[in-house]
């Protein structure tokens, strides 16, 4: 992000990629043992939820840093850059920074429902 260079951004993404593989391999056995021996489909379907929350999440965490990337070589080409352009920019990164919110808040909120299915259970 702070070089702005595009050009490096996919081998970065990659590297997160990979990590985010392995959680996801822990979480899907997780769910497995579960539903299989704990016969739990209803935490199953909570975890799924957080997992598509939290895919999102990546996705727009993604777009924003390329919006911002974009945002950041524009104003560096000329100066201000154009002013319309800008603002766009200026537009989609804060509209991804909200869509970001929301997704944290949706997390949160199952989040929130798991620890009570685990409360119950003690």
């Amino acid at each position: 992000m702070k070089t702005a260079n595009v050009t490096n951004y996919p081998a970065l993404c990659a590297k997160a990629t990979a990590s985010f593989s392995v959680l996801s391999d822990t979480i899907s056995t997780i769910q497995k043992i579960l539903e299989d021996k704990h016969e739990r489909k209803d935490l199953t379907g909570v975890i799924a939820t957080l997992q598509g929350h939290e895919r999102e999440k990546l996705n727009v965490t993604a777009a924003l840093h390329l919006e911002r990337i974009r945002e950041q070589n524009q104003s560096m080409q000329t100066t201000g850059g154009d002013e319309r352009v800008m603002k766009l920019l200026k537009e989609g990164v804060s509209s991804m920074r909200q869509r970001i919110r929301t997704c944290v808040e949706a997390i949160n909120e199952v989040l929130e429902e798991l620890r009570y299915a685990v409360a119950e259970e003690e």
